[in-house]
């Protein structure tokens, strides 16, 4: 009988044993967390995201009088134009390559019509146009020296 007994003991414990160890259920696998992608650079160019860019691409500004939401009159800075950069790293400088005022951009706009690809302006091979399917303003750059050509498109909010 003590036989017996240390048989139904053990088999007792060796049950319980596996009990407590499926007693807890697995926590779920947590969602992931999506990547935040930042820009490269923070200083109000447009093409940010892109720190191999040969040309820096801005929307200048300046302050005009508007009227707002509520009727009163007051300032805002509104875009007046685009400007392009070249960037010279052998040099550490920077170079104007094209500056285009916002009155040549819309008066090229209106004059095109709906021309997909519209020029808009264009000096020593960097170009600004437009494409009116899409609403985008894009830039293209001469090539380099290994015959690469740099475009760039955003889309035109202003």
């Amino acid at each position: 009988m003590k036989k017996l007994n240390a048989t139904v003991i053990s088999a007792l414990v060796l049950a319980g044993g596996v009990f407590a160890a499926q007693a807890a259920d697995p926590m779920p696998t947590p969602e992931p967390t999506p990547t935040v992608i930042l820009p490269s650079f923070t200083d109000g160019r447009i093409n940010a995201f892109d720190a191999a860019a040969p040309v820096v691409v801005f929307e200048t500004y300046e302050e005009a009088p508007i009227v707002n939401d509520n009727g009163v009159p007051t300032t805002a800075m509104v875009v007046n134009g685009i400007q392009l950069l070249r960037w010279n790293g052998d040099a550490g400088s920077v170079t104007e390559v094209l500056n285009v005022p916002i009155e040549d951009i819309e008066a090229a706009i209106d004059e095109g019509g709906n021309s997909v690809m519209l020029p808009i302006a264009s000096e020593n091979g960097y170009m600004l146009n437009y494409n009116s399917e899409t609403n985008q303003l894009w830039i293209q750059t001469p090539a380099d020296y290994e015959g690469k050509v740099y475009t760039f498109s955003w889309l035109k909010d202003f």
